[in-house]
């Protein structure tokens, strides 16, 4: 009972939007599918900008203590394994094949995972009726997951995800595409296929990213006099004024990372910058009024912006 209560709770929180993560996945690909790994990312960038897709597909690097690594990172939403598993485990091969670490459900239930959503290319692992299954652990095991797709039995999506992808891309939810995954798909192979399910709540999807960054011009504060970049003292009049040159301070963050920040002068774009620090050096500017405008936006095309108005007396 407890399980369910968190679980409903996480899921609520996640509906509400206090529940969220940037909108990165990874693609962790063993020794059998590694060469397909270009191809894999192709269909997750039916939902996922390519940029925000981590592909980990070496077969020397793909390893027990390495996948868990990954998984308990807080910076992916959706985690795609394609590995050879069983109900109670998954298998990492390297050294040519010959050699094989056990991630076992012993492990990932001790281990925390972050990701909200599992896509599960790994025969048996939602094999629900097993205690201490993979899939169950995945779901209940954390403080995070929501939703995990898989098979029950040896065999799993039939066209690894091309299908399932294509249409999340447009469906209302997770289990929409699923759906229409197997009329197309899944049906046509029922010895393959058969034993594909959903655990957790279907009717959710990835969301798409429509929340503004914050940005702040923090210095200088507005209403204050400042002398060569010191703070004397706040002004009544409300207005900003600096006497002798400083640099003005932008403050900007994003979940989903600043992609660029604008600074406009006098409604002139003056410049942008893509990268920390955010400011603007004040020192060849003449003595005059500025209206100072800054606009930042996020990697997928939200913006804010902050403003000030200031005098500056430059020598």
């Amino acid at each position: 009972v407890s399980l369910l209560k968190e679980y409903f709770k996480r899921n609520h929180a996640y509906r509400t939007g206090s529940l969220c993560r940037a909108s990165r996945a990874l693609l962790y690909i063993d020794d059998d599918w590694a060469k397909y790994g270009s191809e894999y990312k192709r269909y997750l960038e039916d939902i996922y900008k390519s940029s925000f897709i981590t592909v980990i597909n070496d077969p020397e690097k793909t390893r027990e203590k390495n996948y868990l690594n990954n998984i308990k990172k807080e910076k992916y939403e959706w985690i795609c394994l394609h590995a050879h598993s069983s109900q109670l485990q998954h298998n990492f091969y390297y050294s040519d094949h010959t050699k094989w670490d056990s991630l076992t459900s012993w492990e990932l239930r001790k281990n925390y995972k972050s990701a909200f959503f599992y896509d599960l290319h790994c025969c048996e692992a939602l094999d629900y009726f097993q205690e201490e299954c993979i899939g169950n652990l995945y779901l209940f095991g954390n403080t995070s997951g929501l939703t995990v797709i898989g098979s029950s039995k040896v065999g799993g999506m039939i066209d690894n995800g091309k299908t399932f992808y294509e249409k999340l891309k447009s469906a209302a939810c997770i289990g929409n595409a699923f759906g229409e995954w197997y009329s197309l798909k899944g049906v046509k192979y029922p010895s393959y296929c058969y034993g594909m399910m959903v655990l957790g709540d279907p009717t959710l999807k990835p969301k798409k990213d429509e929340k503004p960054p914050s940005v702040e011009i923090t210095f200088p504060k507005k209403g204050y006099l400042y002398i060569f970049g010191r703070e004397i003292c706040p002004l009544s009049t409300g207005k900003t004024i600096l006497i002798g040159s400083c640099i003005l301070v932008v403050e900007a963050d994003d979940i989903n990372d600043i992609g660029r920040v604008d600074f406009y002068v006098n409604e002139e774009l003056r410049f942008t910058l893509k990268s920390k620090p955010y400011q603007l050096d004040l020192k060849n500017y003449s003595t005059g009024w500025y209206d100072i405008r800054v606009v930042a936006f996020d990697k997928f095309g939200n913006s804010n912006n902050d403003h000030i108005r200031l005098l500056l007396i430059n020598f």
